[in-house]
């Protein structure tokens, strides 16, 4: 949809939208002269805003790290598991932020709905905003479900395993990319992926994606290492949500029953 209409969805004026484009908030691609956004690029703004009051601040370290040790991100991760006011889009908020800080130079987190047909949640960091955009082009969120493409990172979620591609052979990806993206891959291209499913109950629900910037730092054996750890931490997280989900809604219907029962 162009920015006209991405405005009018997210109701708020146009140049709150823009400004939001140009600052990297809202991802979007330049086609031509116009923005263009996708329905799950305003599905990700909408929930990475309505986590950012849950997001944890004190993480087990205060205030949060600004060059974190890998090992301290995992502690960070554990200690989430006490926060009582966890939920879905605040641990894939700050799974895709500290990803990117201790992995780099992109991390995307995506949830899956229970049928795998469409996002659930999403998260995408980058320190470049133009990277952010189309990154979260060429990651697979353009349409209502990541695209399965040739070296796709959602393979790791559609068949649970973990993906790491080195060396991402640029034609490939450009074959990948619908038409109107090719042209900004010359620009901002991405020389390195790597990604993992995150699983709940031995489940997939969806997966955790890096991808690189430099053709000289590819992806190693060490990186998918320690990924497939932060993924683990961030499903069970996932977990806890999910319990703690299920636990309160059958709360809510013993509620109602007794209601029901001190009414007759």
């Amino acid at each position: 949809m162009n920015l006209k209409t991405a405005s009018r969805e997210l109701e708020v004026h146009y140049q709150t939208a823009y400004k939001w484009v140009r600052s990297g908030l809202l991802p979007a691609i330049r086609v031509g002269g116009r923005y263009e956004v996708s329905e799950d690029a305003i599905d990700q703004f909408r929930a990475t805003r309505r986590s950012l009051a849950s997001v944890p601040t004190d993480p087990g370290l205060t205030p949060l790290d600004a060059n974190p040790s890998r090992e301290d991100v995992l502690e960070e991760l554990e200690a989430m598991a006490t926060d009582p006011v966890i939920s879905s889009p605040s641990v894939v908020t700050f799974a895709a932020r500290r990803g990117h800080d201790v992995v780099g130079d992109g991390c995307m987190v995506v949830i899956m709905n229970e049928d795998g047909s469409r996002v659930d949640y999403s998260a995408l960091n980058h320190d470049s905003p133009a990277r952010l955009a189309i990154l979260t082009a060429a990651l697979g969120l353009i349409g209502p479900a990541p695209v399965m493409g040739c070296n796709s990172v959602s393979q790791a979620y559609f068949f649970d395993r973990t993906v790491r591609v080195p060396h991402v052979p640029q034609d490939a990806m450009r074959i990948a990319l619908v038409p109107e993206l090719r042209q900004h891959l010359v620009q901002y291209p991405v020389h390195s992926l790597m990604s993992t499913p995150l699983s709940v109950a031995g489940r997939p629900v969806g997966f955790v994606a890096f991808a690189r910037d430099s053709a000289t730092q590819p992806y190693t054996e060490a990186d998918e290492a320690y990924v497939v750890r932060f993924a683990n931490r961030v499903g069970a997280l996932l977990q806890i949500v999910r319990d703690t989900t299920a636990a309160w809604r059958v709360r809510a219907e013993l509620v109602d029953e007794l209601r029901a029962k001190m009414v007759e």
